[in-house]
């Protein structure tokens, strides 16, 4: 009966608690929280149960958690008013636009603009009309055809609330309430009558007896009941009804009035004023400002209001069940301190709350007493409180023990005797009758009975003492868990090795009914089972989101009440459920602290930390039964918002979603409408098709799903909230992902006739290269026997030179042995020819040339073979010039010619004639032989073709003459023609263009290396040179030998590169002639070593090769090469080019030693020496340049270039170059200590890296290396 009559006493004292503490719970969304900027002027709810929010910004939809803004113009109009049923989701813009929601887009719609604008309210008529409230007058809109009636009661001015309430119209304008009648059959409105005529009336409400609520612009609020209009004045002065802005009326039938300035009022029907809520300047939980504007009560009876700066207020009608102590600044009836470190309920119904600078007490009436003035707890932590010897029990920070008279306020420490040292930090008491158990960090646990020490347990920081069954005690600290039996006085640490990580433990809880210990620590919470000795960890059911317990509390349903650094949980012992409590229930703390938590006899629960305490009974906290719908929000397709992608309804109205095999990767929200309570959901899905199981997880935000494989996949979703309610409806959505166009069954099948198609073409094409290759083995034989006979024929041509020299009666014999090698040597020729052709690699040398002089020179040397055959030839043309490359030409028609006869019969007609036709020359050559079948014709300028009638006349021929004459007429950018009848004869019509505008310059060259009259022979019969003759074939090497010695020359031998370099270095020839081909080394590389290397790069080189392009003496030349002749080659050109090259170098070493004395033996050394002394004396002027030279010596750079040239062989900037060499090595040679860069500044160079770099190009190594 007394323990009944305290828990009713404690009740009323919660009860008095809240009303004196938290009267109201108010929370606010603003700006931070995503909600348009601007005064909140209506809201609604839609039928997904979203809540809708317009401001003078915009238009905002609210889930409970996230706002989302919508635009529907460019520049978003305010929003005045809502609507929501089941006819659609409305919004009216102050503009006129009449705006609809589309569930299936999730997007706003424009319906029509109202071009009498402002709007200002509406409301329904029907299912399928709005009556509009205009500035001036009003208007009907039917949506379904999207027409307006023409604008009604015009006198009816600011028309801001529009109802239709039972076949009425009621209008709240400036002129007071005007009361239509609706004849809904057309649809229009009668005029009936009018209420608070001449009063401006902001809005009105009906109540529950169907009376017209009015608040009024400056004048109170009205009632008009029938005829009777009423104003209402309560006679409390702090309420002020003169503006009157809005008025609701909640599910318990109060009314819900927004007075500006004044904030909140509610009255019930009764015209009793139940509340006033208005804005606390020191009160967090009240409301942000005074101006409402907006006042909408959802069907959980709680109040949105829309403020004029603030956002929205939104107020729970019930007190709330947390009551939280907070020090209130500047406050006399107050706790004093923030920082709660214990927490006492006494027999007295009193609260008792242990501070970080003395204890306070909440009595019941509401009052606080602050006790801090006593030495002993003055500005002292006080750690535990307990009841002890009708006295409360306090643990001080830095002095021990201490007993507080509650009546007195007095405090006095505790004499305890003990023959030690006493504990000053004890952060835990156990009182267990006349025994006493402490803990602390500066001492062992001590087990006292009757105020004498019994003994010491060593635990290390004990933070929590509780009483186990029978005679056990057990203790937490952070060097684990330990069990004390006090009658055997023994202590065991309980096994780590089978418990799992005990240390830091904070807090302790026996369970009776359960038989366990209930342990808190870092890792969160364990249960070690008394009986069996084994802990389970519950942290894993609960996915680590604890963290820290601090204290454990037990309540009489079987609830764990878990206070921790991340805010405070209920656990369930019996459904293994976890609920955690935080803002969304009314707790506004989020982090506790340690050991501040205490259970009264009537189960009423308080818990503290650092920002203050709160207290709750928790049987009056309300669980949420219902649970909405869960949506998909925020669905995005490779990182971009879906829609921009894919022309789809809003997901959540569609069964199935089709996306592109490169759509696979896509990302979403689950979303629950929850605005009040508890919005921790726990969530639950699976993509069949994917997941190999169903996930769940309590974050909602970014479920993502990468790269898909295409296939078909399910959905399936659902949400449970705190209570165990599922979502009303699971959530299931079919997903396609495409196949890539590339796996589909018209590419497979593309693929099959792609590799079919590719099978032939490879077959084909292997074919080709085949034949191919075998042209080029062919190509490939012919080429290096042109080659290899080139060389026999340049020995033939020298040793019949000698012939006649020696035996003039063998004259004629001789002759016809030199026009045989030439002829030999025409058909090398016509092989590489053939080769290049191939590669198109053929080059022109284009020369003004007459043809009658070519084709008469061509028939002449045919003469033999006429006459042999008897055949009769013409040439009928005039003197014809034009621009071709006599050599190749004269080929082509020796070429020509030479079928004509080959494949006539003795007897035989040939005629060569040309005519002139405009700008080409057309020259026929016909003759009247077998001629070509005409199924061979189209393939008779291909290679290795011949006529197929030919085969059995034992007519001998390569094939290969057409071909490489059509490829050389088409290089002049002519082309041959072909008529032929078989047994009848062949025309082969060559035409040429006229002019050389049609060739390139490069083709604009002249030979001018066989003209003997251009090459300059110095007479000197007493030359003497050593010449070093290097060259593979050993006839051409002793037979070139004889004639140079011939001339007097000295000649050693070698019969390749690397040898004859050996002999360059020891012998130090004055000149080097050497093949091109050659095995082992080359002759390209041998001119390449010597011409780079210090002590031979100053002997001219002559190369002598059957490689007769102008690219193989381009390249030549490159490497160094002073000279380039082509076999066969003509002895006196030979000499012509040995005799200026070492007349050249005579000139050069000549100038160098007489330089001193100036003694000169023709104008050409002076010159020398002048510009030699020219280029030392400038050697550091860095100005210094040919066009320098040229005007100190008085020559034009042109005359300059070709008298240099002409003596020296070198170039002026080759010459300039080499002069400064020199001097560099000098400088090397004689200054070994000498600094590269300084020699390059002496050397006429500023730059050391370049020097360096010419220098080894020029001497073959670097400075360095030639310093060593």
């Amino acid at each position: 009966m007394i323990q009944r009559f305290q828990s009713c006493l404690l009740a009323v004292l919660l009860l008095f608690i809240s009303s004196q503490l938290i009267a109201q719970q108010i929370s606010n969304l603003g700006s931070y929280d995503g909600i348009d900027n601007g005064a909140v002027r209506t809201f609604a709810k839609d039928s997904m149960g979203y809540m809708w929010i317009g401001t003078s910004m915009g238009l905002s939809r609210f889930s409970g958690s996230l706002f989302k803004s919508y635009k529907f113009s460019e520049h978003n109009e305010g929003i005045v008013d809502l609507l929501s049923d089941l006819n659609g989701f409305y919004a009216l813009e102050s503009s006129g636009n009449i705006l609809k929601y589309d569930y299936e887009k999730d997007r706003i719609n424009k319906l029509k603009k109202i071009i009498h604008a402002p709007a200002l309210s509406f409301d329904f008529i029907d299912e399928e009309t709005l009556i509009i409230g205009l500035q001036q007058g009003l208007i009907i809109f039917n949506t379904k055809f999207l027409e307006f009636s023409d604008i009604l009661s015009p006198e009816s001015l600011f028309n801001r609330k529009v109802l239709v309430k039972d076949s009425k119209l009621y209008v709240a304008s400036t002129n007071g309430i005007d009361v239509y009648g609706l004849n809904k059959s057309k649809p229009t409105i009668i005029h009936e009558t009018t209420y608070l005529n001449g009063i401006e009336v902001l809005d009105i409400a009906l109540d529950s007896e169907k009376r017209i609520w009015a608040g009024t612009n400056q004048n109170g609020l009205y009632i008009v009941d029938g005829d009777n209009s009423e104003k209402i004045s309560l006679l409390k002065n702090e309420v002020n009804l003169q503006t009157i802005r809005s008025i609701a009326f909640d599910n318990n039938n109060l009314a819900i009035i927004a007075s500006e300035g004044d904030g909140l009022i509610i009255i019930d029907e009764s015209l009793k004023l139940i509340k006033k809520i208005s804005h606390e300047p020191n009160n967090k939980n009240s409301l942000k400002q005074n101006s409402i504007y907006e006042i909408y009560v959802d069907p959980e009876n709680i109040y949105w209001l829309g403020l004029r700066e603030l956002g929205v207020d939104i107020v729970y009608p019930l007190d709330n069940p947390f009551i939280h102590v907070n020090y209130v600044p500047f406050s006399q009836n107050s706790i004093s301190n923030n920082y709660i470190r214990s927490i006492y309920f006494d027999n007295d119904n009193r609260v008792w709350f242990g501070t970080e600078n003395g204890i306070s007490a909440l009595l019941p009436s509401g009052n606080w007493i602050n006790y801090n003035s006593d030495p002993l707890i003055s500005n002292r932590a006080i750690l535990t409180i307990d009841e002890y010897n009708s006295q409360l029990l306090l643990s001080v920070y830095g002095v021990g023990l201490v007993a507080f008279n509650p009546n007195t306020g007095r405090a006095n420490q505790i004499e305890l005797k003990e023959n030690q040292k006493k504990s000053k930090m004890i952060f835990t008491t156990l009182i267990d009758e006349d025994e006493l158990w402490i803990g602390g960090f500066d001492g062992p646990v001590k087990h006292y009975k009757n105020d004498v020490l019994v003994k010491n347990y060593v635990t290390g920081n004990a933070r929590k003492i509780v009483k186990g069954p029978r005679d056990k005690i057990y203790v937490g600290s952070p060097n684990g868990f330990f069990e004390i039996n006090k009658t055997r006085e023994s202590i065991n640490r309980i096994d780590i090795n089978r418990l799992g990580d005990l240390n830091q433990v904070y807090s302790l809880l026996y369970d009776e009914k359960n038989n366990c210990i209930w342990i808190g620590n870092k890792r969160g919470l364990l249960k070690y089972n008394i009986e069996s000795q084994k802990v389970n960890s519950i942290q894993k059911s609960i996915e680590n989101r604890l963290g820290t317990i601090y204290s454990i509390q037990k309540d009489k349903n079987e609830n764990l009440w878990l206070s921790t650094y991340n805010g405070l949980w209920k656990y369930n012992t019996i459904s293994d459920q976890l609920l955690k409590y935080g803002v969304d229930e009314g707790l506004s703390i989020s982090t506790f602290g340690f050991g501040a938590s205490a259970n009264s006899k009537n189960d009423s629960l308080a818990f503290g930390g650092p920002s203050g305490a709160v207290i709750f009974d928790q049987k009056r906290l309300t669980e949420e039964l219902n649970i909405s719908k869960l949506y998909i929000s925020n669905f995005q397709i490779n990182g971009l918002e879906a829609e921009e992608l894919i022309n789809q309804n809003n997901i959540n109205f569609v069964d199935q979603i089709s996306l592109k095999y490169n759509q696979n990767s896509f990302s979403f929200d689950f979303e629950v409408p929850t605005f009040h309570g508890s919005k921790e959901h726990t969530y639950h899905w699976q993509l069949i098709g994917f997941d190999k199981f169903p996930l769940t997880s309590n974050n909602p935000k970014k479920i993502i799903y990468p790269k898909l494989p295409y296939g078909k996949y399910l959905l399936k979703a659902y949400a449970i909230n705190k209570a165990g309610t599922s979502s009303t409806s699971p959530l299931e959505i079919s997903i396609l992902v495409q196949k890539p166009f590339w796996l589909s069954k018209w590419a497979i099948l593309g693929y099959i006739f792609s590799i079919l198609f590719l099978t032939v073409i490879s077959i084909g094409v292997n074919k080709i290269k085949t034949n191919q290759r075998l042209n080029e083995d062919k190509i490939k034989f012919f080429t290096e026997v042109a080659h290899d006979i080139r060389t026999p024929v340049s020995l033939i041509k020298l040793l019949t030179s000698n012939l006649i020299t020696k035996n003039p009666e063998l004259k004629n014999d001789v002759k016809l042995i030199q026009k045989n090698s030439e002829n030999l040597n025409e058909y090398v020729t016509q092989l590489l020819d053939f080769q290049k052709a191939e590669r198109n690699q053929l080059k022109l040398k284009v020369s003004k040339v007459d043809v009658k002089d070519i084709l008469r020179k061509v028939i002449n040397q045919v003469q033999p073979l006429i006459d042999q055959k008897s055949i009769d030839i013409t040439l009928s043309m005039q003197k014809t010039t034009l621009w071709i490359d006599k050599d190749k030409m004269t080929r082509i028609f020796n070429n020509l010619i030479s079928n004509a006869i080959k494949y006539s019969a003795e007897g035989g007609e040939i005629i060569i004639k040309a005519k002139n036709e405009s700008d080409l020359i057309k020259i026929d050559f016909i003759d009247n032989g077998f001629g070509i079948p005409s199924k061979d014709q189209k393939m008779i300028f291909s290679r290795f073709t011949r006529g197929t009638n030919i085969n059995d006349k034992h007519i001998s021929g390569s094939g290969l003459g057409l071909m490489i004459s059509k490829k050389i007429i088409e290089l002049h950018g002519g082309k041959i023609e072909l008529v032929s009848k078989e047994n009848i004869g062949s025309t082969f019509s060559v035409l040429l263009k006229k002019g050389s505008e049609h060739y390139n310059d490069e083709d604009l060259l002249v030979e001018l290396e066989n003209d003997l009259e251009q090459i300059n022979i110095k007479n000197n019969k007493n030359f003497e040179k050593l010449i070093l003759l290097v060259d593979d074939n050993e006839d051409l090497r002793y037979s070139l030998k004889k004639q140079l010695e011939q001339l007097n020359f000295k000649v050693i031998l070698a019969k390749n590169g690397k040898e004859g370099l050996l002999i360059a270095l020891s012998k130090n020839p004055d000149l080097i002639i050497t093949d091109v081909i050659m095995p082992m080394m080359d002759g390209k590389d041998f001119c390449k070593i010597i011409k780079s290397n210090f002590e031979t790069s100053h002997i001219p080189v002559i190369m002598i090769t059957a490689l007769g392009e102008i690219n193989d003496k381009i390249e030549g030349i490159k490497i160094g090469a002073d000279a380039y002749l082509e076999k066969p080659f003509n002895m006196k050109v030979l000499n012509a080019y040995i005799q200026n090259l070492l007349n050249s170098r005579e000139i050069l070493k000549k100038v160098t030693l007489n330089k001193s004395n100036n003694k000169f033996d023709s104008p050409d050394e002076k010159l020398l020496s002048d510009m030699m002394k020219i280029v030392e004396q400038n050697m550091t002027n860095y100005n210094f340049s040919i066009e320098f030279l040229a005007e100190k010596i008085g020559l034009s750079r042109s005359n300059l270039f070709r008298k240099v040239k002409g003596l020296t062989g070198l170039s002026p900037s080759e010459f300039i170059t080499q002069i400064k060499m020199n001097h560099a090595a000098e400088l090397l040679k004689n200054n070994k200590g000498i600094r590269i860069s300084s020699v390059a500044f002496e050397s006429g160079y500023n730059d050391p890296r370049y020097f360096s770099t010419t220098f080894k190009k020029f001497f073959g190594k670097s400075p360095k290396d030639y310093l060593k």
